[in-house]
């Protein structure tokens, strides 16, 4: 059984026979597919160090970097297959704009948050909105 339904199912779904399924099934594995299964190997291992970010540009540059024989386009291929999409950077924002003609808030307390008593000192975020 594979995937809970009988092999003799899926063959004749497929179009294939029984024999051919099982001779496929005790292939030895080629030295192509040993070759990709290693790279396929090496492009996770990588992948992972630098926690999604390297794309198939860096990775490939990595590859190299280690002595790993491929190309570009097969090692796109094969992080295609293997569903490896790197994360992108976040783009910088600039969130602080102090160089502004907008009114400014004294500040009252010049940083002396000391107080001898409870319900002397209140201090919270407010913004002065101008048209």
């Amino acid at each position: 059984m594979v995937l809970g339904y009988p092999i003799r199912f899926l063959c004749e779904i497929l179009g294939i026979s029984k024999s051919g399924y099982y001779n496929w099934l005790n292939l030895p594995v080629g030295k192509i597919e040993k070759k990709q299964n290693k790279l396929r190997q090496m492009i996770k291992i990588i992948f992972n160090e630098h926690k999604s970010r390297y794309g198939s540009t860096r990775i490939f540059h990595e590859l190299k970097a280690r002595g790993i024989p491929c190309t570009r386009a097969k090692m796109t291929e094969l992080m295609n297959d293997m569903n490896l999409i790197a994360k992108a950077r976040k783009k910088y924002k600039v969130t602080t704009d102090s160089n502004h003609n907008k009114q400014v808030a004294p500040n009252l307390l010049a940083q002396d948050f000391s107080a001898t008593g409870s319900n002397q000192k209140w201090v919270s975020e407010y913004h002065i909105y101008s048209n």
